[in-house]
């Protein structure tokens, strides 16, 4: 199936899930391949898988975001 989204046509398949499933198991929580699975459950309005991406992109957005704050504040204080 291929869709448009945005002003880009984007071939949607199961193989293509499929290995962007298995790249994420393989590089475990990062946000890119979560953002690119996101794109073909939005496309065909996978209304139960899309927003579980978007929520652990979002998840791991504050993790890293608070592991790079408290990095700044030890490094301030001279923490180590």
């Amino acid at each position: 199936m291929t869709v448009l989204l945005g002003n880009n046509k984007l071939n949607v398949n199961d193989e293509s899930d499929q290995q962007l499933e298995r790249a994420l198991e393989l590089i475990n929580d990062d946000t890119t391949v979560m953002g690119h699975l996101a794109d073909p459950y939005f496309a065909r309005h996978d209304w139960r898988k899309a927003p579980t991406c978007i929520k652990r992109i979002l998840k791991q957005d504050r993790k890293e975001r608070s592991n790079r704050e408290n990095q700044k504040i030890k490094a301030e204080t001279g923490d180590k």
